[in-house]
């Protein structure tokens, strides 16, 4: 098997190790040519170990998941940009690594609808920050690949509450577990769409900060959480505060994601 075949079985099944570990291996033996791939198969099984880490119930526990956390640090100061290239090269403006492969990109729109299958052939994608939607996103909601989500970052992306209850309709949204829609016109229609179990059985995270969804919104999902679902911000979403909010944090943040 070629290394090609085993980044298929990655992203087949992007949440088991054994394939990953299997892909550091047969880097290993393949007689790389750069520093940045003869490191790899390094970096990939120090940050398989930092994420199986379980509690810490000693000294020698803690040295060494630090030891794991510096190692991981130093082969990415040194070889991440080279990583991340081929997703940079369609468009990804910031990666973010987990268990050696990137998992998480920041891209524009419109790059992301004219590659989002390129994306998500290079590497196992499960969250997605997505910047510059200016209120268009009915044509990104109609990407499947969009079902390999995890979580979705629509932080300030000029969305309004019937665009909001599209996305809590999208059947390819039904995997995600976090959910940012801060700074959006959600509403208290939006509200309740996105914080029911009928639309969005598997969502645990939703961040609510200066959405606009009135008393209402708020009363509706104060009466409507289910016990998995956590919600930030929501009493920060009335609507004089929210329109003042949104309008600052456009001027002086810059959109991004979880990095």
């Amino acid at each position: 098997m070629n290394v090609e075949r085993l980044l298929e079985r990655v992203l087949q099944d992007p949440d088991s190790d054994e394939p990953r570990l299997a892909y550091a291996d047969m880097l290993e033996h393949a007689a790389p040519d750069t520093d940045a791939d003869r490191n790899r198969p390094a970096f990939i099984r120090t940050q398989i170990a930092i994420a199986r880490t379980g509690i810490m119930t000693s000294q020698e526990e803690w040295d060494r998941f630090q030891t794991l956390q510096a190692t991981s640090a130093d082969l990415f100061r040194q070889h991440g940009h080279r990583w991340q290239q081929p997703l940079t090269e369609l468009g990804a403006e910031e990666c973010a690594f987990h268990r050696g492969f990137v998992h998480h990109i920041a891209m524009r729109r419109q790059a992301f609808l004219r590659r989002a299958e390129e994306v998500f052939r290079t590497s196992p994608i499960d969250s997605l920050a997505l910047r510059d939607v200016d209120g268009r996103i009915e044509e990104v909601l109609s990407l499947q690949v969009l079902s390999r989500l995890k979580a979705l970052f629509l932080e300030n992306a000029g969305l309004s509450e019937d665009q909001v209850i599209a996305i809590a309709e999208c059947p390819h949204l039904q995997n995600l577990k976090e959910l940012d829609v801060r700074g959006n016109d959600v509403g208290a229609r939006g509200a309740g769409a996105l914080a029911s179990p009928a639309l969005m059985p598997n969502l645990g995270s939703l961040h609510m900060e200066y959405a606009d969804i009135g008393e209402e919104g708020v009363d509706i999902l104060r009466g409507s959480f289910r016990n998995k679902l956590s919600c930030t911000g929501y009493e920060e979403s009335k609507p004089r505060l929210s329109l003042l909010m949104r309008i600052l944090r456009r001027v002086f943040q810059p959109r991004s994601g979880p990095f």
